[in-house]
């Protein structure tokens, strides 16, 4: 056998090993590794679980692209170590499939998700991830269905693993069609704030209202704001949503100065934690003609978690300028008493999930109770939101919550109606 033809076949086997084999893990490629899957459809029972790691780009640019890579390689490993039937490859970047020959359980795959989500010591730094996971057991759209889960994984954020059902399909077909009508709602304008009535309940005294936004679109009709806030936030348009916002209501709250009530607005994470956005916040406020201390900020526990460093300036620049911050949602965040004690915010608001729990579940009462009790000690204001119920404000109250808004007193109403409802009840 000639030189020459020794040196054509060593380089057919590399670039057929190429061909099969991803260079950095060492696991099946793209386009074998969907060969070896549909192969395995035919033969009878699959299950295809599809990966992907939370965030990893933030890896890249914390870490370097050197310990991305390491990281891939030990997540490889884990991924191999797992299972030793079957096939793994490497879909893209950070997207991986699983593919085993018979019906995997959840619990098999929260075990998975377990090794995986331990931590990885790359250069001396120790790495916490989170993995997306979506699994199918269609026959003849195996790849493309556990894509469809995997997408929907990713959209509900943190570890989520999603099992592929034909609902799934029309799920993904509207959350896309919700991402891409949000695009133009402004320009269209189809975006509304109403207006929810907070009281202080001993004097039956409307104290504030916080603003709402609310989307009515020609294609999809009212879309509830659990849906397309997310959708927003999925693709970068919530930037666009807080800035209305925000000028919506310091245009409002210089109309109804005179009756010297608090508006207050949601603020998504993404906002909170961003310099820019809470520049524009400031700037904002002091273009209208209003006192800085009618103007309420809402955020959620979670806003003061990840990136703490902007989240505690963002808090003293928005105090410092005079507006006051409330924690929405509070007792869902899992933050700690003591961080809770820093940040010196003015209100925390009991969240829904708590009141709805009076008086049927004692462990609820509890809970509420240590809420009130903290908001007591700190020196901080205290109301409940989603009261519904007399029997919830009489038990609220003799705990010692005497601020609320619900049902109970009144639903979220338009700039009109809250015109005329000022009008009757007084400037108050």
């Amino acid at each position: 056998m000639s030189y020459i033809l020794v040196l054509t076949l060593v380089y057919i086997i590399i670039v057929i090993y190429i061909q099969r084999k991803d260079s950095l893990t060492g696991l099946y490629g793209r386009v074998y590794g969907r060969k070896r899957i549909n192969k395995m459809a035919k033969s009878g029972d699959i299950s295809l679980i599809a990966l992907d790691i939370d965030a990893f780009k933030d890896i890249n640019t914390v870490y370097g692209f050197a310990a991305a890579d390491k990281l891939l390689k030990s997540f490889s490993q884990r991924l191999k170590g797992w299972s030793d039937k079957g096939v793994i490859s490497r879909e893209g970047n950070d997207d991986f499939f699983i593919a085993i020959p018979h019906t995997i359980s959840i619990h098999a795959i929260e075990n998975l998700v377990s090794i995986l989500q331990n931590p990885y010591l790359i250069d001396g730094s120790e790495i916490s991830i989170k993995v997306h996971v979506g699994v199918s057991n269609h026959e003849t759209m195996i790849i493309k269905s556990a894509k469809l889960a995997l997408d929907e994984a990713r959209a509900t954020k943190g570890n989520k693993i999603i099992v592929y059902t034909d609902d799934l399909q029309k799920t993904t077909e509207r959350r896309i069609q919700i991402q891409t009508e949000i695009q133009n709602a402004l320009k269209n304008e189809e975006f509304e704030l109403v207006y929810q009535p907070q009281f202080e309940v001993s004097r039956n005294k409307i104290i504030g209202f916080e603003a709402l936004l609310r989307w009515n679109n020609k294609n999809l009709g009212v879309v509830p704001p659990n849906e397309f806030i997310p959708a927003a936030e999925r693709i970068g348009f919530i930037i666009n949503i807080d800035r209305w916002v925000v000028d919506q209501v310091c245009k409002q709250a210089e109309e109804w100065a005179a009756h010297e009530l608090k508006l207050s607005m949601n603020i998504s994470m993404q906002q909170f934690q961003d310099r820019e956005f809470i520049n524009y916040l400031l700037e904002t406020v002091n273009s209208y003609n209003i006192n800085p201390g009618l103007i309420g900020i809402e955020v959620t526990e979670t806003s003061f978690m990840g990136d703490v460093q902007a989240a505690t300036w963002a808090l003293q620049k928005i105090k410092s300028a005079g507006i006051e911050v409330s924690i929405d949602d509070f007792g869902t965040g899992y933050s700690s008493l003591s961080y809770l004690h820093s940040l010196h915010v003015d209100m925390i608001k009991i969240d829904k999930s708590f009141v709805d729990a009076i008086p049927m579940k004692p462990q609820g009462v509890v809970i509420i109770s240590t809420i009130i009790q903290l908001a007591h000690n700190m020196g901080v204001e205290i109301i409940a939101e989603g009261v519904e119920t007399e029997a919830q404000q009489q038990l609220l109250e003799g705990l010692g919550c005497y601020y609320m808004q619900g049902y109970l007193f009144s639903k979220p109403i338009s700039k009109e109606h809250v015109e005329t409802l000022l009008e009757t009840r007084g400037s108050q």
